[in-house]
């Protein structure tokens, strides 16, 4: 339960919402007269003119109901004119609240739906926001809450990406009124209150007076009608000043309401009938039900039964121009379009993105392709390098064969006993231990460069240095061409088998030795054989 707050909390409070009204009513008149001369300044029929007409079309609607349906319409037909889609769905927005406050509950849906569905279809978050908040407004005025929550949810969603501050006081307002409804009345202050505050904050929102009307009604129905007459005449001194002629209409009514539920009837009276006025110049169906309504009362109450007749029949015959089977089953056609077209749409996008998908799965089976193709290629170019580098390598290998051979010139006499000359190069002399080396552990598979070294009394490095200097090959090279041109010495002599040589020379694995062969001489061993065979 609410609590009422003391006197003097409630004077302060009434004091600031006064000032902010003065606050309000000012820069509400500047920002009409700004608009109204920018329209004048601006004869071009462009999307800006557009926009100025739709926004003069929604500050007018509680003040000139009649001529903010002009602006609507002309700011319509120059959007279909200029296929300016935001513009559209302004002006089908504005025109969904005009036909709303008029009574014609199957047009303000049928505009409604119009603009969420151009604000869908073009990406326009604000606008579709927009259009969900016053199809919630339509339906809670139809006394429909569940959708009117549901719509009034998603306003709420979409408008959570753009934070506009006018939809969030319109979803506030729509949930405080269902609220109040259903006797949730904390819930409601807090929805009221909030929209309050965003209207205090941006100090030109239209619908304050409507607000401060609806926190009075939660006191009206908690029956603390002081507190509640307080707010209404906040809200009507707010509505005089700003010229809101509904808002008027709406503060009088609750007014007169209330001095009727304390039975001064000709207070009342008086009060129910300039708010009825105020209501048929509005076009405002809702506020004139009403009026009829609570003066049928009234005059029920004092005896006057024969008027009271005639104020019933008035509010049943505009309920049943307002509600009557034809338009309820506008309604229900609209709903059935709305959820058709919205699956339609669905199916639309899913065929959308299943054709993107398609797209992007024959780029992907391309570019495998081309990958593939593009990986053969350098297969290819590789192979062929690899080639022309075997190639090169045999070239040298002739060349080091030949060296060898002015080498084993030189060095033959060495080997063969002490009267043959000595080797005067330090380089030959390195050549010569290297060769030994090897010789000596040829039949060592296990024999490697680091052996090597070690026998030699080098170090890994130097030894590599140094024979790559000599020979132009590393020590692992020079090692395998004494092997390999030893291996080959065999078979031309043809001693043994290719299987015994190749262990012989420091091959276990006869095939790795076939292979080293091929490499060394462009031939395989047994074709070297029966090369050798023939020539002899």
């Amino acid at each position: 339960m609410l609590h009422l707050p003391n006197l003097k909390n409630m004077r302060f409070f009434f004091l600031l919402v006064f000032i902010f009204i003065i606050q309000f009513v000012f820069a509400q008149n500047r920002r009409l007269d700004s608009l109204n001369a920018a329209l004048k300044d601006h004869p071009k029929d462009d999307t800006i003119r557009v926009q100025l007409l739709n926004e003069l079309s929604l500050r007018i609607l509680k003040i000139k109901p009649k001529q903010s349906l002009a602006y609507a319409d002309n700011a319509l037909k120059l959007a279909q004119r200029l296929k300016f889609q935001r513009g559209m769905g302004e002006a089908k927005n504005n025109l969904a609240v005009y036909n709303m406050s008029i009574g014609n509950a199957d047009v303000a849906l049928a505009e409604a739906f119009e603009c969420v569905k151009i604000g869908e279809q073009n990406n326009l978050t604000e606008l579709t926001a927009n259009g969900f908040a016053t199809l919630g407004t339509i339906y809670q005025k139809q006394l429909d809450y569940n959708k009117a929550v549901s719509f009034t949810r998603q306003a709420q969603i979409l408008n959570s990406q753009i934070n506009n501050t006018l939809i969030a006081s319109k979803t506030y307002n729509t949930l405080g009124l269902i609220l109040v409804e259903k006797k949730n009345y904390d819930s409601a202050m807090f929805y009221f209150k909030e929209a309050l505050a965003i209207m205090e904050k941006r100090n030109e929102d239209y619908r304050v007076p409507e607000v401060i009307i609806n926190i009075g009604l939660i006191y009206t129905r908690q029956k603390k009608n002081a507190t509640a007459l307080d707010y209404y005449y906040r809200a009507l001194d707010a509505a005089n000043k700003g010229y809101n002629r509904r808002a008027q209409a709406l503060a009088l009514l609750n007014i007169g309401s209330t001095v009727l539920s304390e039975r001064k009837y000709a207070e009342a009276e008086k009060l129910l009938l300039q708010s009825l006025a105020l209501s048929i110049e509005t076009q405002d169906a809702k506020v004139r039900g009403a009026n009829y309504m609570a003066l049928a009362q009234l005059k029920n109450e004092t005896g006057k039964f024969d008027e009271a007749h005639v104020y019933f029949s008035s509010f049943y015959g505009l309920k049943d121009s307002l509600l009557n089977a034809e338009k309820v089953k506008k309604i229900a056609e609209l709903e059935i379009r709305y959820e058709t077209e919205k699956k339609e749409n669905a199916i639309q996008i899913l065929e959308r993105d299943k054709k993107i998908q398609l797209l992007w799965t024959n780029i992907l089976i391309v570019a495998l392709i081309l990958v593939a193709i593009l990986s053969a290629v350098i297969y290819y170019l590789q192979e062929y390098r690899d080639r022309k580098n075997r190639m090169i390598l045999n070239l040298e290998i002739d060349r080091l064969t030949a060296q060898h051979k002015e080498l084993s010139a030189k060095y033959k006499d060495v080997l063969a006993g002490d009267n043959a000359p000595a080797l005067k190069s330090i380089d030959q002399q390195l050549l010569k231990k290297a060769i030994e080396v090897v010789e000596n552990n040829m039949g060592d598979p296990l024999f490697g460069v680091e052996q090597m070294a070690k026998e030699m009394g080098m170090s890994r490095t130097n030894l590599h240095r140094k024979l790559k200097a000599i020979t132009g090959f590393p020590p692992s090279e020079l090692i395998r061409n004494i092997r390999m041109r030893r291996a080959a010495q065999l078979l031309m002599s043809q001693s043994d088998s290719i299987a015994q040589i190749s262990f012989t020379v420091g091959f276990e694995d006869h095939s790795y030795f076939s292979k080293s062969f091929k490499k060394q001489f462009g031939v395989t061993p047994s074709e070297y054989f029966q090369s050798m065979r023939q020539m002899n």
